[in-house]
């Protein structure tokens, strides 16, 4: 169900949302949003912080994805060693050169 809740924009641009509405999505003070305009509309989309947890499954999939991608390019531990070292030499470099 459609609720229309009404609103007003402050003179320092701070726009108060309904009581009712931070209650039902469970939004307290200093929730941060990112706003979003999409033909004509303003949408909010409140940032979740991922849980460790969240973030922990990121890195292992892509690392696996990158072990993958490595097994197939038929790459050995060592050469991705080996191209990791020439890329630090190579950046090391660049930042030597005044």
């Amino acid at each position: 169900m459609t609720k229309v809740m009404t609103t007003k924009m402050s003179s320092k641009g701070q726009v108060v949302l309904p009581e009712a509405l931070r209650q039902m999505y469970g939004w307290e003070s200093g929730t941060a949003f990112t706003i979003l305009t999409y033909k004509g509309s303003i949408i909010m989309q409140p940032l979740k912080t991922p849980t460790e947890d969240e973030i922990e499954a990121e890195f292992e999939d892509a690392f696996a994805e990158a072990r993958r991608q490595a097994k197939e390019a038929g790459m050995t531990p060592r050469d991705i060693t080996d191209a990791i070292s020439a890329v630090r030499r190579e950046r090391r470099a660049r930042r030597a050169i005044p």
